[in-house]
């Protein structure tokens, strides 16, 4: 079986767009994003057919780089140049490359190689950017660190790129349509490995049920993935990557409150705060949500990891790891007892898409502009869909069950009470209520109720009408 490059077409046009406005001057496009999640993949793709020279930047002696360099030069000159220093090398690309595409990959580990460098590329970028025609593209792994080095004030590249790209993971819906299997499958390998294709691509490799992938991939020797959280981690936090694990690891097991996550890791709360805001900004490994609706209290507000792949890896293998490497056998029984309970919380996620994908399309008697979680004393509501200008407002519950007439009659009664607490425009409000299930028998007579009722058979659906 043949694996087609797939979706990144909004991507690849743009890289195209970018590259058509070389025309009147060079530009600078730095694409950044997670491991795994398909930068080289798709720089590649864009490359064909054009002029192009691409660079792996590892972090070894500067003159063997330069070498390497200029090996990767002779192809387009047909002789190889000599490149004494970056400044030369640097000359010949403004020079030789009229009209073509520059690619340095792992761009950030120039910094490991001479970190003046940076110094040099924006010497020459600012003397030659508006006297050629070059498209010259950074790709980056370290998050932080590629931010750090375009957006910091204090960095020679500061304010140089004309694009910051960040390459996304795949969404639940796109997920589905690169895996083609069936849907509850799909929530599963969604669960355990986001929307990354490096991981995703597992499940063609070994067409086994996920859960029997996953024992595969992270318990049974050799287990290829078993580290791989750790080891992406630590190079993208270095020396301070303890102190990260420990956050990860709470909000990982629903420690989403400041506090909740100071008294699980026994850190200081500004200790606590500061790794919270460079997990939040400069990594984008985790998201703060208040309730909605609701001002933006700090005191409020709660912590969501972003990537499955981190959430699943720190939920059972980080947290398991003496009993993982003692007594595997124990360690696929507490992965199936708990596998269950973990897909509610991803469930959330595919629902939230499921909406918005509804909406989009017009296909809701009402639209929104915000939709998020509402929590209070205690009491939570799943999905609150809103719009404040026509101050509609709809509340949902989502369930990974299946569920009879009585359970979702239980389930709306309850809905109903907590929404009765949501103070948002209480005297003039136009409200409906929903139910997202695994399956929902008599849905259909929900929705002469005028519930918004959903199970994964209309999430299917969804999907197949969008393909």
């Amino acid at each position: 079986m043949v694996i087609k490059f797939y979706d990144r077409e909004k991507e690849l046009t743009f890289l195209e767009e970018a590259y058509k406005k070389t025309e009147v001057k060079s530009i600078m496009l730095v694409l950044y994003g997670r491991r795994r999640v398909g930068k080289t993949e798709l720089v590649k793709k864009f490359l064909k057919g054009k002029k192009s020279l691409y660079i792996f930047v590892e972090p070894k002696p500067e003159r063997e780089l330069l070498g390497e360099l200029e090996k990767s030069s002779q192809g387009i000159l047909g002789v190889a140049p000599r490149f004494r220093d970056w400044d030369e090398f640097l000359a010949f690309i403004f020079r030789e490359m009229n009209g073509g595409v520059v690619v340095l990959d792992e761009f950030q580990n120039l910094l490991k190689v001479n970190p003046r460098v940076f110094s040099t590329i924006q010497r020459r970028w600012d003397e030659y950017q508006n006297a050629s025609n070059v498209l010259l593209i950074f790709i980056g792994s370290y998050v932080g660190l590629m931010k750090k080095i375009f957006t910091d004030r204090k960095e020679p590249l500061f304010g140089r790129a004309d694009f910051l790209v960040n390459l996304k993971p795949f969404t639940f819906f796109q997920t589905c349509e690169f895996l083609g299997r069936d849907i509850g499958e799909c929530l599963q390998l969604y669960a355990m490995f986001g929307g990354i294709p490096k991981y995703l691509l597992y499940s063609f490799l070994f067409r086994e049920k996920p859960l029997r992938l996953a024992e595969k991939l992270f318990i049974e020797e050799p287990a290829p993935l078993r580290d791989e959280g750790k080891h992406i981690l630590v190079m993208e936090f270095g020396s301070e990557h303890k102190g990260y694990f420990s956050i990860l690891q709470a909000v990982a097991s629903g420690r989403a409150t400041q506090k909740e996550i100071v008294d699980h890791t026994g850190l200081k709360k500004d200790t606590v705060g500061k790794y919270l805001h460079e997990l939040i900004n400069a990594y984008g490994i985790i998201k703060r949500e208040y309730p909605l609706p609701g001002k933006k209290r700090s005191r409020l507000s709660r912590y969501f990891l972003m990537d499955n792949f981190y959430r699943f890896w720190f939920r059972f293998i980080y947290r398991n790891l003496s009993i993982l490497e003692s007594d595997p056998d124990r360690m696929v029984k507490i992965m199936e007892e708990q596998f269950n309970s973990y897909l509610g919380v991803v469930y959330e996620d595919a629902a939230r898409e499921l909406l918005i994908q509804l909406n989009r399309a017009g296909k809701l008697p009402l639209t929104f502009t915000e939709v998020g979680r509402w929590w209070s004393r205690g009491d939570e509501i799943d999905l609150v869909a809103l719009d404040p200008a026509s101050k509609n407002i709809a509340f949902f519950e989502v369930k990974w069950s299946s569920l009879g007439k009585r359970d979702a009659d239980r389930i709306l009664r309850d809905l109903m009470r907590k929404a009765s607490l949501v103070q948002w425009h209480s005297q003039d409000r136009r409200e409906r209520y929903g139910i997202i299930a695994k399956k929902i028998k008599g849905k259909e007579q929900l929705r002469e109720k005028g519930i918004h009722a959903y199970d994964l058979d209309d999430i299917e659906e969804v999907m197949e009408k969008d393909g």
